[in-house]
């Protein structure tokens, strides 16, 4: 008799805790389906100018066109190798920069702004840099 007992108290253990996992397999939320995900584009040009109160980079492409980008909240600008502020870029006019973006109802926003480095300074050829700790020689 006792392993009766046993035997139906360990059934009924066994299909109370099937029935709460199903319970629970059923009441899980499906992951989130992605909509489409658009394709990020990139454009290339000189930076013309950038207005702060609209977050608006304009740039000018190779064939002549002036393209506006708004810079989203979360955009990564680079000035070369070194990361800048939005605010910065009103001050590189005239740089070369790549853009990566994505456009929504005729929108462009950008997701990163690369600016080229600051050219170094040109010299004249006839100047040779000293070497260092060395005495100057007169030729």
């Amino acid at each position: 008799m006792r392993k009766t007992v046993a035997t139906m108290m360990a059934i009924a253990v066994l299909g109370a805790a099937g029935s709460t996992l199903a319970a629970q397999e059923k009441a899980a939320p499906e992951p989130a389906k992605k909509s489409a995900a658009q394709p990020a584009h990139t454009a290339r040009g000189t930076v013309k100018k950038f207005d702060a109160a609209t977050n608006t980079l304009t740039i000018a492409t190779a064939k002549g066109a002036e393209e506006n980008y708004m810079v989203g909240p979360k955009a990564t600008l680079h000035e070369g190798q070194k990361s800048i502020a939005v605010s910065d870029l009103a001050n590189l006019s005239g740089r070369e920069a790549t853009i990566r973006y994505m456009e929504s109802g005729g929108q462009k926003t950008a997701e990163s702004v690369m600016v080229s480095p600051r050219a170094p300074a040109a010299t004249t050829g006839t100047e040779r840099p000293k070497p260092v700790g060395e005495p100057e020689k007169k030729y």
